[in-house]
Formats: C-alpha cells, sequence, structure tokens
C-alpha cells in the first residue's frame, strides 16, 4: 500500500514491492512399509486359525521377489520359515505380500522394532518377521538373542509421499525442538533446498545439523575450560 502511496507521489520508481511471489514448498512425509504375507491354508481353520501369527516379511526378500518373481525357490523358503512361526506343518499357498504402512516413530532409519511394532496395535501382537538374514523371530524370541552381525534386522520399505495421519509418517515438530532444540530445526529447514519446492523430511539429516551446530558449539565453549572467546584483539 505505501509502496503504491510513494510510487504515486514520485518519490519512488516502482510501484510494486516484491519482484517475485512464491509459494512455499510442501514438507513430504517419508513413509515406512512392512511387507504382509497373504496366505491361504491346505487345513481346518477353526482348529489351528487361533495358532497362526501373522507373517511379515523384511524388504530384502521383497526385492528378490520384485525381481525374479514369486518362484519355487522363494515360494519354498517362505513356506519352510513360516511354519517355524505358526509351530505346525500347514501347507499354506501365499496368494500375494501387500505393503502396509507403518508408524515412523518406532522405526530407526529404515530398521523397524518389532517389539514396538507388537505394541503398535492389537491385532500385531503376536506378529511374526522373517528377517533380512532369513531368521525368524516371535514374541517368545528376543530380539536381542538374534544377533546384529548377521543382517537380524526388519529392514522397512521406504516411499516419499504426502505427509498424514492416515499414512503414519507425521513428525510432531514440538517433539523435535523438544529432542534437538529450535536452532537445529530452523537451520534444517533452511538446508532443505528452495524454499518454492517440495521436498521429503528425513530424521536422519536433523541428526546430521545437530552434530554440526555441537562441533560449531565447541569452537567456542568448552566443558571444563568454559568459553573460549576472549576480548583480547586479533593476532596479525
Amino acid at each position: 500500500m505505501w509502496t503504491k502511496a510513494l510510487y504515486d507521489l514520485g518519490l519512488i520508481t516502482f510501484d510494486e514491492p516484491f519482484k517475485k511471489l512464491l509459494n512455499q514448498g510442501m514438507i513430504q512425509g517419508s513413509s515406512r512399509f512392512v511387507y504382509r504375507l497373504n496366505i491361504d491354508y491346505l487345513i481346518d481353520l477353526d482348529i489351528h486359525n487361533d495358532k497362526a501369527p501373522l507373517v511379515f516379511v523384511s524388504q530384502n526378500h521383497i526385492k528378490r521377489i520384485e525381481e525374479f518373481g514369486l518362484n519355487e525357490k522363494e515360494i519354498l523358503f517362505l513356506k519352510e520359515s513360516y511354519n517355524k512361526l505358526n509351530g505346525f506343518d500347514a501347507s499354506p499357498h501365499f496368494l500375494s505380500i501387500s505393503p502396509l504402512h507403518v508408524d515412523v516413530n518406532i522405526v530407526n532409519g529404515i530398521v523397524l522394532n518389532t517389539n514396538s511394532f507388537r505394541e503398535w496395535k492389537s491385532e500385531f501382537a503376536n506378529a511374526g518377521f522373517i528377517l533380512d538374514d532369513g531368521q525368524c523371530t516371535l514374541p517368545d524370541i528376543p530380539f536381542s538373542t538374534l544377533g546384529e552381525n548377521h543382517g537380524a534386522y526388519y529392514i522397512c520399505g521406504v516411499e516419499t509421499e504426502k505427509m498424514s495421519k492416515s499414512k503414519v509418517n507425521t513428525v510432531n515438530p514440538n517433539d523435535i525442538v523438544e529432542k534437538y532444540g529450535a536452532d537445529t530445526f530452523r537451520m534444517y529447514e533452511m538446508f532443505l533446498g528452495p524454499i518454492d519446492q517440495s521436498k521429503p523430511w528425513d530424521t536422519k539429516g536433523i541428526e546430521g545439523v545437530h552434530r554440526f551446530l555441537k562441533k560449531l558449539w565447541r569452537l567456542f565453549f568448552d566443558e571444563v575450560k568454559g568459553k573460549l572467546v576472549t576480548e583480547e584483539s586479533a593476532t596479525k
């Protein structure tokens, strides 16, 4: 408004205060997926269905299926793994594998916390997992006993999409500020890229910014000596 008035008075040579209007890009969510086996049985469901857990397959096996198809070798592996998990000699027919959104807050990067997943929803309480190295885990098989040096993890799938509660990929800014501090949050948003472009949220990225700020802080403040800044003149 004042720009128009000043222009009409001849005090300035332009009548628009801004040369370009930018619409802020959307912060997208980085979703995580687990892969559930959809199974049909050649058994009496009334007798055995209560024993059969939901079974989820780690992404490594999904990649092989996507590359080579659900061949006889893969079907045999899934059947043997499934029988280990359900405790009885079933004859399952694997109809398909369904990706399901999983809460990003129970995933460390791409590694699923299987115990937290079982607590997340009641229908997953007895879930069984075929891990990345082919090992199987149930609630009564402690995850820590499987060993971390041989791929004993459940790896989730990753996809960038709109951040929403239905996709359980939302991140609470207040939680981020409480954990990393407001300065880290601000700098991370600056590092995301052009303000008018959409970009995915990445918690690992904000951890990198947090480490950078801590290193910068240590240049000026030591935990033992205290402040490292002096009022002396700069050396020549």
